[in-house]
Formats: structure tokens, sequence, C-alpha cells
């Protein structure tokens, strides 16, 4: 540890092995401070300065930084042999994960890229392409494709937002009512099946749960700040990956215009 770390901080450091920061002025973030030796291929950084978007600075000599994921992989049982099935062709066949990485984003419009997550945890190839045609309005394309498969529409104000779902062909088959305790209210129409969001399963921020059980989940992957969003998205086999990438992307956006709002 540098010797121009703060006597105080050091302490802090000894006695613990991590600390979080859940929420920061217009970002929201988690930060790794590591007291004891690096793993292989962490850089070590006798001091070290995060500036984030608001220039707040850490100047604090830190032995090393990382920012770290929620790193264990969910088990998520399939579900019945039926599965839910809103979209077609876009049933998970076994479980799989995907990263929702920001591509590119400003006040007036959002494009972000679903991947496949690879074995090794890395990306790997693309899915689907989330662009915003017009604000509010969120269009899902296969990747090299031009036909949208999915249309997410905002409605409300900031903290009190409504996505509708619409298929191609204009029916809404889904809701979802953003709350501000992190309990999204999702509304499914043609359907006899009802799903809830419950915060803190399996090591996660978020799951999707029908009857008590989760189907999905959602955790922001760790990232600095001036490095573009990125989010995780396990899904069981038998389950609606469309629909579940729909729900996640309400919570991304509702989260982004807070933050801007601030």
């Amino acid at each position: 540890m540098a010797s121009t770390t703060p006597f105080r901080f050091q302490s802090l450091l000894r006695k613990l092995n991590f600390i979080i920061i859940e929420r920061l002025p217009r970002r929201y973030v988690y930060i790794t401070l590591t007291a004891g030796p690096t793993r292989p291929g962490m850089t070590t950084r006798e001091e070290f300065k995060l500036c984030t978007t608001f220039n707040i600075f850490y100047s604090y000599g830190l032995h090393a930084l990382e920012v770290p994921a929620r790193a264990t992989t969910p088990i998520l049982h399939p579900l019945e042999p039926l599965g839910i099935s809103f979209f077609s062709q876009f049933v998970a066949c076994k479980q799989e994960a995907f990263v929702v990485k920001e591509r590119y984003r400003d006040p007036a419009r959002a494009v972000s890229l679903v991947s496949y997550l690879a074995s090794t945890g890395g990306i790997a190839r693309p899915f689907v392409e989330i662009d915003e045609i017009r604000e509010g309005t969120f269009v899902f394309r296969k990747v090299g494709e031009v036909q949208e498969i999915l249309k997410v529409v905002r409605e409300g104000a900031i903290g009190e937002e409504v996505y509708r779902g619409l298929a191609k062909d204009g029916t809404q088959r889904f809701g979802v009512e953003v709350k501000k305790n992190g309990v999204d209210v999702i509304t499914l129409y043609g359907a006899p099946v009802t799903l809830t969001v419950q915060k803190d399963i399996l090591n996660q921020e978020r799951a999707i749960m029908l009857n008590g059980r989760p189907v999905a989940t959602t955790s922001r992957r760790g990232v600095l700040e001036n490095i573009r969003r990125e989010d995780r998205v396990d899904v069981a086999a038998g389950m609606d990956v469309l629909l579940v990438l729909g729900v996640v992307w309400a919570r991304i956006d509702s989260q982004f215009r807070e933050e801007k709002s601030i």
C-alpha cells in the first residue's frame, strides 16, 4: 500500500475486502477496492485517479482497482414443455446468457447491441440490435436484418414510465410499469400466466419470476463510468428471449433517464 494513502483509509481497507458504491449522482457504479494481492492479469496501480462524468476524483494510492460483475452464473430450471412463447422463433432451447451493451447514446437517441455471452465471460456473436428510431420508440431487429421483430414504446414521466411491447403487426403483447423500488410490474396480453419482478435473486440484481421461480435474471456488469454500460441477461430454457429483453430494456432506459435528470 502506498504511503500516501490516508491512515483512516488504510485501516478501512484492512478490515474490508471490498467496498461497493451502489449509486453516485448521474450514474450507477460498482467499485471494488482490493487490499490484498491482485489476481493474475490485474493491473497494479500505486496511485489511481477515477474521474466520473460529474468530476468527482478519488486519489488514495490504491493497491489495485477492479470493477466486478456479479460473477456466478445463475441456475435457471427449464420451463414446462410448452414454455412461454410470445414471439415465434425466440424461445430459448437451453439456458442462454446475453450481454446488452450500449453502442451509442445521447439525449435524443440510443443504440444498443445484444450479444451472446461466451463461456469465457467475453462477448460472442451479436444477436439483436436495439435502435431508438425516435424519442421513446425502440425497435428491436436481428443483427444484419431490416425488419423489426419487436417495438417498445415508452410513455409517462421520468420515474413513472410505462413501456408497451408491440409485435411486428402492431399487437400489444406486454407492458412494463417501472417502479422506483425496483420491483417492476409486468402485464402480459393473450397468455394465462403472470410474471413478476423480484430483487436480489440467485446473486443477481433482478429476476423475472413465474409462479415463484426465476425464469430470467439480469445484473449490471462491472463497468467504469467512461465505458459504455453493459447488462448481463440469463434466460431459462423454454422462456421467450425477446419478451425478457423487452422487460430488461424498460429498466435500462428508465435508469438512464433518471440518471440524466439528476
